[in-house]
């Protein structure tokens, strides 16, 4: 990393997405050790808090960017020189300051002061700011105070409450005192101080038993803190560093997304030990919705309805155990369930009688297409696939000729949700082709009164109706047999009025729905010879011999 500030805390988020969209984010909040300073010449110096004073001391606390020695110089600001100069010891260099001024200060009075600080480099670095001195009213207890130069003696330092997120100090001094603790992640360079507000209001409300609550702390992780009481005239005690470590939150894991209802979504996930369950959500990591449940478990699970379908959704799920440990996941998102989404949607390849539908969905659907004659209802109809996929093709088909049809397409995904939308009409192509006649077959057999019956089939590439022209032998007359009316690809014609023994020519005729006609070629067909008995042999027989003729 380039192009960093020079002396600068820099806290770490690291976030990594894998191949099929997963992110996993993990940042100083979740692990302590994500930090770092940059090193340089001493460049900053800020106040770590408010200046505590009293009605003749002063108290500064402050920071410097790198190891440093500072001294504080300070004056009325009608004054012209300095009144008053207050240097750290000499060789000591920190980052941390506390400089308390114990020359005799004016009550009720603002003082401008400068800190001045160098580093062992010598680089200089300075801030200016100004306190303000307490208007204080003097007890006699204050009067008999005022010869004081003794600081409380600090005892009894404990914690008394250690929670994921806070944690609770107490302690007593000999005397009535303020109460600060300073702390510190350990191995961190940065202070900071909490305080009870009511005490440090006024010096009224000194007590000798101190508790301060740190709020906002890291769970699981290691703190270390002084204790710093001041009493009424300024004499500061600061305890020696002891430590604690905030307790473990809850473990949370398998945080999960189901969404198969429309715009409602259900999220589950597992803690260590018996939580509530929070889920805050929007549509950015502000949030600004929230559901919960009061009641503790390790297996949660939230149902949030009412979301907007095509929207992206942050969220992160929250609980609290029954020791009062707070915890958070990172920030997830999710798309709530939509209906399936149609796109591509396309009709070509327009012929007499049929056009395919072309188009994709978002997610595996089935398909139904419903086509309308406006002007004649038989020519409606529905056809579809029940198949699931995302990329769809439906060739319709026996549909009537030069037609305008409407158009609406019905998909439905696996889980029920359905999507109807209606598409622009089309027309197929009018009929101006005759029927293709194939596959014409013949078979003839006699019946038991030596009748021939003759049967003569063939199909037709579209629907029309069934005719037979036929003669006797070549020179015949040609008579036709309107066999059916009803439009079908598939023609039988069966002919019982043929003679035995004889050669039929015939033509397979059908006509489309438009009058297009089709006549197939020339077929010839034989029909089987009557059967014949022993004397009509021996006759026969006899003809052929002597020539004699049959009466």
């Amino acid at each position: 990393m380039t192009e960093l500030e020079a002396s600068t805390d820099y806290y770490l988020k690291i976030t990594a997405t894998d191949t099929i969209g997963s992110v996993e984010t993990v940042s100083y909040a979740d692990d302590s050790s994500l930090t770092f300073t940059t090193t340089g010449a001493l460049q900053t110096v800020t106040l770590v808090s408010d200046d505590v004073t009293t009605n003749d001391k002063a108290v500064i606390e402050f920071r410097t960017d790198q190891n440093a020695n500072c001294s504080i110089t300070y004056k009325r600001p009608e004054d012209t020189t300095n009144e008053g100069e207050k240097p750290e010891s000499v060789g000591s260099y920190t980052k941390n300051h506390t400089v308390t001024i114990t020359d005799i200060l004016y009550p009720d009075t603002a003082y401008d002061y400068t800190i001045s600080c160098l580093d062992e480099d010598l680089n200089p670095a300075s801030l200016a700011d100004q306190f303000e001195t307490s208007d204080k009213a003097f007890s006699q207890g204050d009067i008999d105070a005022s010869g004081d130069s003794t600081a409380p003696e600090i005892s009894s330092v404990s914690i008394s409450d250690l929670k994921g997120e806070s944690a609770v100090v107490t302690w007593n001094t000999n005397e009535k005192a303020n109460s600060l603790v300073m702390y510190s992640l350990d191995g961190s360079d940065f202070n900071k101080i909490a305080g009870d507000s009511l005490v440090l209001t006024s010096s009224e409300n000194y007590s000798t038993a101190h508790t301060v609550t740190i709020n906002d702390l890291i769970p699981a992780s290691k703190y270390v803190f002084s204790v710093i009481s001041s009493d009424a005239t300024g004499n500061i005690a600061q305890s020696a560093q002891s430590s604690f470590t905030t307790k473990e939150p809850s473990s949370l894991s398998s945080v999960k997304v189901l969404s198969k209802a429309l715009n409602q979504a259900t999220i589950t996930w597992e803690t260590g030990e018996e939580t509530t369950s929070v889920v805050e959500y929007g549509l950015t990591t502000a949030y600004g919705d929230t559901k919960e449940s009061k009641t503790k478990t390790k297996e949660h699970e939230i149902t949030i309805s009412d979301l907007q379908s095509g929207q992206t959704y942050h969220f992160r799920v929250l609980g609290e155990d029954a020791n009062g440990n707070l915890f958070a996941s990172n920030d997830n998102t999710f798309e709530p369930k939509s209906p399936p989404k149609i796109s591509g949607f396309k009709v070509d390849e327009i012929t007499e009688h049929g056009a395919k539908i072309t188009f994709t969905t978002n997610v595996p659907t089935d398909t139904l297409v419903e086509y309308t004659d406006a002007d004649d209802e038989e020519n409606s109809g529905v056809q579809g696939k029940p198949d699931f996929a995302t990329k769809h093709e439906l060739v319709l088909k026996n549909l009537e000729s030069g037609t305008e049809f409407g158009l609406k397409l019905k998909v439905r995904d696996e889980d029920g949700n359905e999507t109807e939308e209606t598409f622009q009409n089309f027309k197929t192509s009018s009929d101006e082709n005759a029927p293709k006649i194939e596959q014409v077959r013949t078979d003839s057999a006699l019946a038991q009164n030596d009748k021939v019956q003759a049967i003569i089939s063939w199909k037709t590439d579209e629907s029309a109706d069934t005719k037979l022209v036929y003669k006797e032998g070549k020179a015949g007359k040609e008579t036709q047999v309107n066999v059916s009316d009803v439009m079908t690809t598939s023609h039988i014609a069966v002919i019982t009025s043929f003679k035995a023994g004889t050669v039929y020519y015939f033509n397979a005729i059908s006509v489309d729905a438009a009058g297009n006609e089709a006549k197939s070629g020339d077929f010839a067909l034989l029909t089987p010879k009557r059967k014949e008995n022993i004397i009509q042999i021996i006759v026969n027989n006899f003809q052929d011999i002597f020539g004699w003729a049959q009466r």
